[in-house]
Formats: structure tokens, sequence, C-alpha cells
């Protein structure tokens, strides 16, 4: 989304839904990693491309300063937005190409700022290579 709106291209696609893991994996019979399904995360081949499935959800406590210790599947992505690192990575598109903006992800791209969701220190905390992002 990110790099859409700022070059008109698309270099990856990321994929966000209320689906489940194991409900992709129902209706995706092709080559598939869920080695990260605990988390929410599918990682999908197709056509020679790769798909990153996330399920929406919330996170709570990194204890390993990596991975959240607790994960709950949510429904609305104005509480997944609040997990994610940086505005500029907050920001989602349906498929009419419409954006849903909860955090001035799309200012701060205008602007060429960087910043945080939420208390800078906490995040990188939570996981220190956004700091190398």
């Amino acid at each position: 989304m990110r790099d859409y709106l700022i070059s008109g291209k698309i270099n990856d696609l990321d994929i966000t839904s209320e689906a489940l893991p194991m409900e992709v994996e129902n209706f995706y019979e092709g080559e598939a990693d869920y080695t990260f399904s605990f988390f929410g995360a599918v990682s999908i081949k197709y056509k020679g491309y790769r798909f990153d499935f996330t399920t929406l959800r919330k996170e709570e406590k990194y204890e390993d300063s990596r991975h959240p210790s607790k994960i709950t599947f949510v429904k609305e992505l104005e509480v997944d937005v609040l997990r994610r690192d940086f505005t500029i990575n907050g920001l989602y598109m349906d498929d009419e190409f419409r954006v849903y903006d909860y955090i001035s992800g799309q200012n701060d791209i205008n602007q060429r700022i960087i910043r945080m969701i939420g208390d800078p220190l906490t995040r990188i905390k939570e996981d220190p290579l956004r700091i190398l992002r």
C-alpha cells in the first residue's frame, strides 16, 4: 500500500482479512507456508508471486523482543492498525482502491515523515528489528 501511494507501483502484496489461517488453508490448495499461522500469518505462492496473508489481530506482551506472546483475532481494521509499526505501514486498501487511514499515514507519506504508531520506545522494545526498517 505504502509503495503504491508513493510510486504507483506494487512491489509486494500484503493481504489482511478476518479469515483465519485454517480458513485460508481450506480455500487455497497451492504452495503456502503456515509456519507462523499461530500469529495469523500465511505466506502464499501463486504464479511466481508471494502474497503475505495476515488475519486482523490484536497483539499483547512481546516477551522475547520479537513475537507477541498473545494474539487475539479481531474483525476491525481500527484495532489491527494499533499493532503496526509505522503510520505509513498502517494503511489499508480495499479491492476498489479505497484507502482506509486511521493514523494519518497518508499525511506522513506526503510530508515524508516516518513515525511510529503509539509510543516509539514501546514499539522498539516489542521488536528491535523495527528500528532497521
